[in-house]
């Protein structure tokens, strides 16, 4: 007879972001203390993202549940995974969100299985690609940073004149209202 394999649960989550400050990280804090990590690196286009997608959807199928990183600029790419059951995780690190090695941890590059002398003629055009990206990247955070000081100019003004107390009262008067209506 056929067993019914479980439901997996998934949890999709952000462990990185682009802030004000450039690209901030919770990585170690994430995967950390786990009993296994493997570290996907390689060259962009080498099959990382393809890769945890894989390992993703085997896992699920499998019945694991699974918290799913995603990119904070690509959003529905995986960029992390996390088996809390198997207490694995899959990791992606590149310059955006380096992840440093332990002794015990499993690097697999894609970089290895690709024919650098097909990519040849393409050399100058890729370092184009990649300085514009990252050219790009860097004016979107200044563009982020000059937000945020202007946001906290236009707080300093209205900030020292909200009373915060009386916030707190009405949101507890709106709440009062809210539930006397679902009884």
């Amino acid at each position: 007879m056929a067993q019914i394999k479980p439901m997996a649960y998934e949890r999709h989550l952000f462990g990185s972001a682009i802030t004000p400050n450039g690209f901030v990280n919770y990585l170690d804090t994430i995967f950390g203390n786990l009993e296994k990590r493997y570290i996907i690196t390689g060259n962009e286009g080498t099959g990382k993202s393809t890769l945890l997608e894989k390992v993703f959807r085997t896992a699920t199928n499998l019945g694991y549940d699974v918290e799913v990183y995603h990119c904070a600029l690509i959003p529905n790419k995986i960029e992390h995974l996390l088996i809390p059951e198997l207490k694995v995780g899959v990791i992606t690190s590149i310059n955006a969100h380096y992840y440093e090695k332990s002794k015990d941890d499993v690097v697999i590059d894609t970089s290895e299985y690709l024919d650098f002398r097909a990519l040849e003629r393409f050399k100058d055009d890729m370092k184009e690609a990649s300085n514009r990206y990252t050219s790009a990247l860097e004016r979107g955070i200044s563009y982020i940073a000059r937000a945020k000081s202007a946001h906290d100019e236009l707080e300093s003004y209205y900030a020292p004149n909200m009373d915060f107390n009386q916030i707190k009262l009405y949101s507890k008067q709106i709440m009062e209202r809210i539930l006397s209506y679902v009884n």
